[in-house]
């Protein structure tokens, strides 16, 4: 990370030579939120739990290859769940306009002050939206965008997320032939008692969505709206 010390809005940053640690504590959450140093980019920890992967990849080697399985990824994208914004500011370097929605405050502010997140806020092709990705998407019109990158929080923290309701909508504002990445996580993981991906995958399979695969690299499921017929 490049230097940076901030003692505002909670913030505080253990620098040395770079940062080594940016640490935010909300009262209102009780969370406490941080910037994690990797070999790359940083990776967001809130209350000790990992918002990026950082098992045998780096938070911008993951990015990559999400972005990557989109390829070529041009038109309008939406990001439902944007986090640091890594996926979404990889998505601008080749797609025509990105739209990011983030619902947690706290995390806007972790991003505000990474180095890696700045062009989030500089990049005139990157739209953000400071809501709760379940009620905001509703608003969207039909067929508004061709790719919706969704990385929700564990099903555990947002069971909406991962609702018929919500998979609907997404389907709503894809364009035909439009893709849907959905990251779950590893299958099997440690305490998990259903198999999620089987589970989002009959759940997208029966609200339409065509193609539905499982990409292990990434933990991720690639879905596509059907194309309109010839």
């Amino acid at each position: 990370l490049k230097k940076i010390v901030r003692r505002d809005e909670g913030v505080f940053a253990v620098t040395g030579e770079g940062v080594d640690k940016v640490i935010r504590y909300c009262e209102q959450t009780r969370l406490t939120y941080k910037l994690r140093p990797t070999a790359d980019w940083p990776a967001l920890e809130i209350s000790g739990i990992l918002m990026h992967r950082v098992m045998a990849t780096t938070p911008r080697a993951d990015a990559q290859a999400k972005v990557a399985l989109l390829a070529p990824l041009h038109g309008a994208v939406l990001e439902t769940c944007m986090g640091l914004g890594y996926t979404a500011i990889l998505s601008a370097a080749t797609a025509r306009a990105v739209t990011a929605i983030e619902k947690d405050p706290n995390v806007l502010a972790m991003a505000r002050i990474n180095p890696y997140s700045q062009e989030l806020f500089d990049n005139p092709k990157i739209t953000l939206i400071a809501g709760d990705a379940a009620r905001v998407v509703s608003g969207f019109p039909r067929a508004s965008f061709d790719v919706v990158n969704h990385d929700p929080p564990t099903l555990s923290v947002a069971g909406e997320l991962y609702s018929d309701d919500f998979y609907g909508d997404l389907f709503r504002l894809l364009r035909p032939g439009g893709t849907l990445l959905h990251y779950t996580g590893a299958p099997g993981s440690r305490g998990r008692r259903v198999d999620l991906n089987a589970s989002v995958s009959r759940r997208l399979t029966s609200i339409g969505f065509v193609n539905v695969r499982t990409d292990l690299q990434t933990s991720c499921i690639l879905a596509a709206r059907p194309a309109r017929p010839a």
